[in-house]
């Protein structure tokens, strides 16, 4: 009995730490949406490629509810999440894996932003799962080679379900790749080849999505609209008017007669109404002017330091911003989300009407819980730093946290090209506190050790 009760009592401890990290979810009274959860519901259930985003968390959504309830996707991103946190415990602290998950969970559900992600119908929870699969396959990958080919083909589909995971990926690779000759503890774990055949499988994303989304009709693209997002960045830059104003080819472009009159802002340039890219008419009708406009910021040198100057603006900007609840906007009936809830989850669509998201209780409820994260959030940044100096036995965990950081830059560089806002950095920001807390149970570890050894 015993043993039995040995067996179980992980996949319990598992399946409680999921349900733990819906609690914000909970409180709302359903999981949180947004603008794009809609997207990802029709795209998920029609199998057709959205414009501007992967099918990936579409096909996820899907199938992970299935077809019943969107609290089975909520309570399915919990579990994986759970899944792999004990997986790591067991691996950095075999003989204390129950005690550090629980104590693990329980100080991420508190003081983290996981938990709102966890709770969120959006891709967002799936830039800290693949972070994750890339460490597995770079230091623990299934020894059956059957598991290995499976464990693959999730990591291509998890770092699909966003366009920032593969750039990210293949930033944190490259530089381990740099690192390796000059920091020791890298070469005792891992082997140059091995990290070249994970670069590899990082670099065959870029071939997975497109296949994807071919399988789908959809073209052999990771994104449709990726130029026009650029555009839009090139537009709050000031690319887009300098070449319209100064570039001879530029009088024939549809854009042309709205030269001096560009928003400021790219999310204006995209979503506003009387934007000058909804007057032009359809978008895929002027993707030829948009490469060329795009393509001028490596062509013209003038193009190139607008670029690039608004691009470390903007980085710097981007550096504060670590806010949860930026995306628990009001959506109620006349909504995408409540469009497609009301047509794909009937039964759900009172649940979401009544929930406290569509009453628009959130709005100024979250103050003080992200003024608490963002500290924790630089508590954190200094114990990981610290950790990888003077960590003696954990050298599994010190790349673990080297590889976060390379990981972390790479997810900022690369939203940073066409995107903005707290959620694409809060989302992984609870893996600095993850990383924090195994760093500091293995300080514990090593003290004990050291004063047992002592006696």
């Amino acid at each position: 009995m015993k043993q039995v009760l040995s067996r179980i009592y992980p996949f319990l401890l598992v399946i409680l730490a999921a349900f733990a990290l819906l609690f914000p979810a909970f409180i709302n009274g359903f999981p949180f949406v947004y603008s794009d959860t809609g997207t990802y519901i029709a795209s998920g259930f029609e199998g057709k490629v959205p414009s501007d985003r992967p099918i990936t968390y579409g096909l996820f959504l899907r199938h992970s509810s299935l077809s019943d309830s969107l609290w089975y996707t909520v309570f399915a991103q919990g579990l994986i999440i759970a899944c792999l946190l004990y997986f790591l415990c067991n691996k950095f602290f075999r003989e204390n894996t129950k005690k550090v998950f629980m104590g693990l969970v329980i100080l991420l559900t508190i003081g983290s932003s996981l938990p709102w992600f966890t709770s969120l119908l959006m891709a967002d929870i799936f830039t800290g799962v693949s972070f994750l699969l890339l460490f597995l396959l770079l230091i623990y990958p299934p020894t059956n080679s059957w598991l290995k080919v499976f464990m693959l083909f999730v990591f291509w589909l998890v770092t699909g379900t966003h366009l920032t995971h593969a750039p990210a990926q293949l930033f944190a690779i490259s530089g381990l790749l740099i690192l390796y000759r000059f920091v020791p503890f890298i070469r005792t774990i891992t082997s140059i080849n091995n990290l070249l055949l994970v670069g590899v499988m990082v670099l065959l994303n870029l071939l997975f999505l497109p296949l994807l989304h071919y399988v789908y009709h959809g073209g052999f693209s990771s994104s449709r609209a990726g130029q026009v997002h650029l555009l839009s960045r090139n537009v709050e830059n000031g690319v887009a008017k300098y070449y319209l104003n100064n570039m001879p080819d530029a009088m024939g472009m549809k854009l042309y007669a709205y030269r001096d009159s560009l928003p400021e802002s790219a999310p204006e340039f995209l979503w506003n109404p009387n934007s000058p890219l909804t007057k032009i008419g359809p978008w895929e009708q002027s993707l030829d002017e948009m490469k060329r406009i795009n393509y001028s910021v490596f062509t013209q040198t003038e193009c190139f330091q607008l670029y690039f100057s608004h691009y470390l603006k903007q980085l710097l900007a981007n550096l504060k911003l670590h806010q949860v609840g930026e995306e628990f906007l009001t959506f109620k009936e006349n909504t995408p989300p409540g469009w497609e809830i009301a047509f794909k989850f009937k039964k759900e669509e009172q649940q979401f009407l009544t929930a406290k998201q569509a009453e628009g209780y959130w709005g100024d409820k979250l103050g003080d819980l992200n003024m608490a994260l963002f500290f924790v959030l630089c508590l954190s940044v200094a114990v990981t730093l610290l950790g990888l100096f003077l960590l003696k036995e954990h050298k599994q965990l010190k790349l673990f946290a080297l590889l976060f950081i390379l990981f972390y830059l790479g997810n900022l560089l690369a939203v940073n090209i066409a995107s903005g806002g707290s959620r694409y950095f809060s989302r992984i920001d609870w893996l600095f506190m993850a990383i924090a807390l195994f760093i500091l149970f293995a300080f514990k570890a090593e003290y004990l050790q050291r004063k047992k050894t002592q006696v």
